[in-house]
């Protein structure tokens, strides 16, 4: 009698995975739309597209035939964020300087601030940007760029961008320090007992924190 139930416990538990999870994520992909929530950042840490470059601001720049730069969000940091994040790109679309704010990211209240990794004209912001693709979307012209600057000064700030070996290397450096970050300051206990066991940084990590400890990891990893 308790196999029977067990079994249909079971039975029961994959068909409600089927139909609440699995087949809209299917249905979704299937369709070329966004992953219903990010990739986990073991995924993100271990591949990166070609010819796209990566800043220590966490974003990443494609350079357009045309001459214009694409520049987006590292998925590390909106897997960081979590599901859903809001972005708020800055109204003015004049000019800008290598290290000001283009806009901010977050949810529930609390945000982070993302820096320009060139200096010119912003010639259109993108506040509907796909954030949930991960690296895939980076390849492609698809609207995952949150703001499109035609750059004054390339030569000389494209010195300080990574590409290939030297990007993915930055990437596993930089989740390794704020892997540990976290692990310092996790409130909750079950994020730190995970971290402090070697477990993967969990997906909206950034939410376990206090408003204080937002503030500072923006002043440690998003101010370079």
């Amino acid at each position: 009698m308790l196999g029977v139930l067990f079994g249909a416990l079971v039975v029961t538990a994959f068909t409600v995975h089927y139909f609440l999870l699995e087949r809209p994520r299917r249905r979704a992909v299937a369709a070329g739309g966004p992953h219903p929530t990010p990739l986990p950042l073991s995924d993100i840490i271990g591949r990166l597209p070609g010819g796209v470059f990566l800043q220590p601001t966490f974003t990443w720049s494609r350079l357009r035939p045309t001459g214009e730069v694409d520049v987006g969000i590292h998925p590390l940091l909106l897997g960081l964020v979590g599901d859903e994040p809001e972005l708020r790109l800055k109204r003015d679309r004049g000019h800008i300087e290598k290290g000001e704010t283009i806009g901010t990211i977050g949810s529930d209240g609390r945000r982070l601030s993302l820096r320009s990794p060139v200096s010119g004209r912003i010639l259109e912001a993108n506040p509907k940007a796909a954030l949930e693709g991960g690296w895939e979307d980076a390849r492609r012209d698809n609207g995952s760029w949150v703001v499109r600057v035609r750059a004054e000064r390339l030569s000389d700030e494209i010195g300080s961008w990574m590409l290939a070996e030297r990007a993915l290397d930055w990437t596993r450096r930089r989740y390794g320090e704020i892997r540990d970050y976290i692990l310092a300051r996790a409130q909750r206990a079950e994020p730190a007992l995970l971290l402090a066991d070697g477990g993967e940084v969990p997906v909206g990590i950034l939410h376990q924190l206090e408003d204080a400890d937002w503030v500072l990891f923006e002043e440690t990893f998003l101010a370079s």
